[in-house]
């Protein structure tokens, strides 16, 4: 995450998370217990962390935006490059 917000910039707001161990340590309905870790580095760089619902129309609207982006990128991913970082620069200028 530190280097997209180095890319872009900024922080967001809000971020949306998958449920991965790192963010999220267990559900129970509507309960949410968080990697303690993963609170520490919300807080420090004041973001609201939002676990993301498989039902839920903004995750599906974000999902869909994902997937919208990630068939534009399948172009790209044919391209040659020499190495991680050549890879890096085309995908800034890109």
């Amino acid at each position: 995450m530190l280097l997209a917000f180095e890319a872009w910039g900024g922080v967001p707001r809000v971020i949306l998370s998958d449920n991965l161990k790192s963010a999220v340590l267990e559900r129970m309905g509507e309960a949410i217990r968080f990697n303690p870790q993963y609170l520490a580095f919300c807080a420090h760089y004041r973001f609201e962390p939002r676990p993301k619902w498989r039902w839920h129309a903004e995750t599906r609207r974000a999902a869909g935006n994902v997937r919208s982006a990630t068939s534009a990128t399948t172009s790209f991913a044919a391209r040659g490059f020499a190495d991680v970082d050549d890879l890096n620069t085309r995908l800034k200028i890109w």
